[in-house]
């Protein structure tokens, strides 16, 4: 992570001609912890929040797995909607 919080992309598997993100994966941060929804939002980079659920933690074995301020590596896995 650099100093100003925001996230760096660490590497991409997706097609670089095209748009999408599926398949990136990404050094991120959590922002906002919803325990009603059973996920997280993760800044990916400066103006791109994803959404992380509980599930996708199996390695945490807490109530709410994450916290906010967490670094982790995400993959997109699916297209926003």
């Amino acid at each position: 992570m650099d100093e100003q919080n925001h996230p760096q992309f660490i590497k991409t598997l997706a097609d670089q001609a095209g748009d999408s993100i599926t398949g990136n994966i990404y050094a991120g941060r959590v922002s906002d912890v919803v325990p009603g929804i059973q996920g997280a939002f993760v800044n990916i980079c400066k103006e791109q929040k994803v959404f992380l659920p509980f599930k996708e933690c199996p390695d945490r074995e807490d109530a709410v797995p994450l916290r906010q301020g967490d670094e982790l590596l995400v993959q997109i896995t699916k297209p926003a909607i």
